[in-house]
């Protein structure tokens, strides 16, 4: 029966063999479910933070989209604007025609001007011309209409 008690010897240190490895696998399927355990709750968490992502997301999309038709509507508006710029601009005589006015306005300026400083020169010599006629004819006036008596001793001097 040594034999026997050699089978018994190597079954029993197989089963204590098998017995480690159990304790094993039980040691690794307890990590395992650790490990499990704690990815599902990553999972969970990653989840959510997609969920609030995209919450996110969506509330941005609308925001972009509102700023995008308030963007629009300003862009209408100035585009409006513009046009309205444009054609007021189109009615505006162009710069060869305000040229040409211009160039007539100081035509007209200077013409004035020459014809006042002739005016300015004609009147000064008329007055000059009938001052001295005025004078002369005045005082061949007022001397004949003084008498002897009256007239002042160089008037009576030269009319003898």
């Amino acid at each position: 029966m040594p034999n026997e008690e050699v089978k018994i010897a190597l079954l029993e240190q197989r089963l204590l063999d098998f017995i480690t490895v159990v304790d094993k696998l039980e040691v690794a399927i307890n990590k395992i479910n650790d490990v499990n355990s704690n990815i599902l709750k990553m999972l969970a968490v990653q989840n959510e933070k997609i969920e609030q992502s995209h919450k996110n997301s969506d509330s941005l999309r609308m925001l972009v989209l509102d700023v995008s038709d308030r963007n629009d509507d300003s862009v209408n508006f100035c585009l409006k604007k513009i046009d309205a710029l444009e054609s007021k601009f189109d009615k505006l005589p162009n710069m060869e025609d305000l040229e040409n006015r211009i160039d007539d306005v100081v035509r007209v300026k200077w013409m004035v001007v020459g014809i006042g400083t002739v005016l300015v020169i004609v009147a000064a010599t008329l007055s000059q011309l009938a001052s001295g006629v005025w004078t002369h004819n005045m005082t061949k006036t007022r001397a004949s209409s003084q008498t002897p008596i009256h007239r002042p001793a160089a008037t009576i001097i030269q009319t003898r």
